[in-house]
């Protein structure tokens, strides 16, 4: 069934009752076309109709507020870290073993079977420190050859830029001297690895 009231030709009875409604809400009237409105219309504002479809809107923040930056933080993450060799302050993309260990001797308890003693012993393999850095033109390459004393050794641990915590390690020999394979198909970056036998790393 169709409405044959002037206004509202060509609509359902069920949404000519519904726009009426919604008109009478918002004190509007219905009048054939062309017939300008009462002073008393106010309609659904745009601004309304588009909160009303969107849901709830989140308020702007005050001028107040800053936040917490995204670079600070409780905590150190292994991507800050400074590297100094001697005279050499090394920028590196990785370092790697840093771990102390010792070498442990076992001694059987006399008349207790249940377990041995154990104690330090004499070390018998001298710890490393593996460095990997892009393969760059720098007086590194030539100074850090096989058979080479280092000298002392620092590495920073950095949180938001300040000091952490330092490693370090008195003396130290390079033992060996690697780059990445070369590939004509890859576009990989030539890493340059040197790995260091040192006296002990302090922690």
């Amino acid at each position: 069934m169709v409405d044959k009231s002037p206004g509202l030709r060509g609509l359902s009875v069920k949404m000519a009752a519904r726009m009426l409604d919604l008109g009478r809400t918002n004190n509007a009237f219905w009048s054939e076309p062309g017939t300008p409105r009462g002073k008393s219309y106010v309609g659904l504002p745009i601004a309304a109709q588009k909160s009303e479809h969107q849901g709830p809107q989140l308020k702007a923040r005050d001028k107040s507020y800053t936040g917490t930056p995204s670079t600070l933080h409780p905590y150190a993450t292994n991507s800050e870290f400074r590297l100094q060799i001697g005279k050499y302050a090394i920028k590196c993309a990785k370092i790697s073993n840093l771990s102390v260990a010792g070498d442990m001797e076992e001694v059987p308890e006399g008349g207790n079977n249940q377990y041995p003693n154990v104690f330090e012993g004499p070390k018998k393999k001298a710890d490393t420190l593996i460095l990997e850095r892009a393969l760059v033109d720098d007086e590194i390459m030539s100074a850090f050859t096989v058979g080479v004393h280092v000298g002392a050794c620092t590495i920073s641990i950095l949180r938001n830029g300040q000091v952490y915590k330092e490693m370090s390690f008195d003396d130290g020999i390079v033992t060996k001297f690697e780059l990445s394979n070369l590939d004509a198909m890859g576009r990989e970056i030539m890493v340059h690895k040197v790995e260091i036998a040192h006296s002990g790393l302090h922690t």
